[in-house]
């Protein structure tokens, strides 16, 4: 997890907004750290054994996060457990008002 925190705070600390959602587990979380944007959420479909602000537990098939609500999306190693990676990444997209290539 060290070694991933590292990697992405370099990538993460060029983007600007006000919301991040990362797409994984809740042990992930902390990868969120690394970003200026001020409110993060975890979108998960696993429990969380700690209640924490920020934490949506749903289907990642039916995203339960409105369209044009977020500023950055996150998934790490998430596309690897889905059956349909091109679906999650089409229903995510459709979160962020511009989608920009870094």
């Amino acid at each position: 997890m060290d070694a991933e925190k590292k990697v992405i705070s370099r990538v993460l600390d060029k983007h600007y907004g006000n919301h991040a959602l990362l797409v994984g587990v809740p042990q992930q979380y902390s990868l969120l750290e690394a970003t200026k944007i001020p409110c993060h959420s975890l979108v998960s479909p696993f429990l969380a054994h700690e209640r924490q602000p920020g934490f949506i537990e749903g289907d990642l098939h039916e995203i339960p996060i409105l369209t044009g609500s977020v500023d950055l999306v996150v998934l790490p190693h998430t596309l690897e457990y889905v059956d349909n990676p091109r679906h999650l990444i089409h229903e995510f997209s459709d979160l962020i008002p511009i989608a920009c290539g870094g």
